[in-house]
């Protein structure tokens, strides 16, 4: 059934508008300035970077949740990287961070997130993710009604949209629970 052409078009289709408005919403940080490091919806730091970047040259602690910047307490997300898209670059912000060994605090310098930085960070979820649905998508129209076609379209389509919904998981949010079902079956 999940293998059948008319369902493999409907999947083709809605994925086309969910990982379009993903791709989408990831330009928004082209040239604009940014914390030096990344935030998921909870405030936890991403364990993800570049090695120039203000963030992780300042030791910004992987995993820990951030819990105030500058003294003010942080609940949204949303609002702290429109509040940084705000700021010059090169200006110094203090966070600190609840961690496993107690309170830390960590002063970064706000950057700029450039198309080199795009490139290097999000080209490669999107190349990946879309060389995943590829392929599940293939192996499913070439090889219909097929058990281990609707495996391979599956386990595929999971890796996807893992890699690809995760292109707006650092400002807008959205797809949260298409991406906790995608990664959870990854």
């Amino acid at each position: 059934m999940l293998t059948r052409r008319p369902v493999l078009h409907a999947l083709v289709g809605a994925l086309v508008v969910v990982v379009g408005l993903c791709v989408v919403d990831s330009t928004v940080w082209l040239r604009r300035p940014f914390m030096g490091f990344w935030l998921g919806h909870n405030r936890i730091v991403a364990p993800i970077g570049l090695a120039e970047w203000t963030g992780f040259r300042a030791d910004v602690p992987f995993g820990a949740e951030l819990t105030d910047v500058d003294g003010q307490p942080v609940t949204d997300v949303a609002a702290l990287v429109e509040r940084i898209w705000d700021t010059r670059p090169g200006t110094p912000v203090r966070y600190g961070f609840a961690t496993a060994d107690g309170r830390v605090e960590r002063t970064v310098s706000v950057m700029r997130f450039t198309l080199r930085d795009y490139l290097s960070l999000f080209g490669i979820w999107i190349v990946n993710g879309g060389l995943f649905l590829v392929l599940g998508f293939l192996v499913a129209y070439v090889k219909p009604g097929r058990p281990v076609s609707a495996a391979m379209l599956v386990f595929c389509v999971a890796w996807g949209l893992t890699m690809l919904l995760s292109l707006a998981d650092f400002y807008s949010f959205h797809f949260r629970s298409l991406y906790a079902i995608a990664q959870a079956a990854a």
